[in-house]
């Protein structure tokens, strides 16, 4: 009876020995893997296990991303291309003794523009920075105040009362414009790791979602609009994991828990373990 119960215990300490020998990726509650099925490129996936009937996921997504344009440069003039973050406003003449400024044109989106000189005004006891711009018709002026992005300390200084150097600024910025109007948008190519949630019903086009990684016995909270996918299956959290404020956190964290705050739908809950998190994302981050 005594060797019996000898070898039970005995064999129960070697399957605890051979379990402990197993590689620690099997209990990782991140997985991750290339898929081929045969007929479509190959692709990588990482996910973890279930849970209320859904996973959280990381997937690699290849992207092109323009490459800022090199503009033809000279006389100290700078060139843009407006856009919602490099936009301003300007107008056809400017009073001189007001500083006012007739005939504001707002230039926000995919526009390009010479800035040709600079010039300083003193008007009501004030003195003003403005601008002599050229926008591929006509010369403009602009108050330097209304400029949404940095200026370099190159551009020509000007007398704006004297026309005879309006004139020959703009000859110039003309001749810049040219060069610079066809100029091709130049593209890279990059991996971008969509990190989202799989499964489950969720009824919002757009979801406010708090997340809270446990890091360090202590947790540390997200709150952020989840975009739903047109099956309302899928809640997409960021498109660049790799780039995200939830990085460090995502990748130190034990465990994760989600509350998806539905507007008409019951409020959902997850939790999962983050075990493998840094080795899914190293994963899916390499082409």
């Amino acid at each position: 009876m005594f060797a019996i119960k000898f070898k039970i215990d005995q064999m129960k300490t070697i399957n605890f020995l051979f379990i402990l020998c197993l590689p620690i990726a099997l209990f990782s509650q991140w997985t991750f893997k290339t898929v081929n099925n045969g007929f479509d490129k190959p692709y990588k996936i990482a996910y973890t296990a279930i849970a209320n009937d859904a996973r959280l996921k990381l997937e690699p997504v290849e992207v092109e991303v323009p490459l800022p344009k090199k503009y033809v440069i000279e006389n100290g003039m700078h060139v843009i291309e407006s856009s919602s973050d490099q936009y301003l406003s300007a107008g056809i003449s400017i009073d001189f003794n007001s500083g006012y400024i007739r005939s504001q044109k707002m230039f926000y989106s995919k526009e390009l523009i010479v800035i040709a000189g600079q010039a300083t005004l003193d008007t009501n006891g004030y003195s003003k920075a403005y601008l002599l711009i050229y926008d591929g018709e006509q010369k403009l002026f602009c108050d330097q105040n209304d400029v949404k992005f940095g200026l370099p300390a190159t551009i020509p200084k000007i007398d704006i009362r004297k026309e005879s150097q309006v004139d020959s600024l703009i000859s110039i910025a003309k001749l810049l414009y040219t060069k610079n109007k066809d100029l091709p948008q130049l593209y890279e190519r990059k991996i971008e790791v969509s990190f989202y949630l799989s499964g489950g019903y969720h009824c919002d086009d757009e979801i406010p979602v708090d997340i809270s990684f446990l890091v360090g016995g202590k947790f540390k909270q997200y709150n952020l609009t989840g975009s739903t996918s047109s099956d309302n299956t899928t809640v997409f959290f960021s498109d660049d994991l790799n780039i995200s404020e939830m990085k460090a956190d995502f990748l130190n964290a034990t465990s994760v828990k989600l509350r998806f705050n539905e507007s008409h739908c019951q409020t959902d809950y997850y939790e999962f373990k983050m075990s493998g998190s840094t080795a899914a994302l190293n994963f899916v981050s390499k082409p």
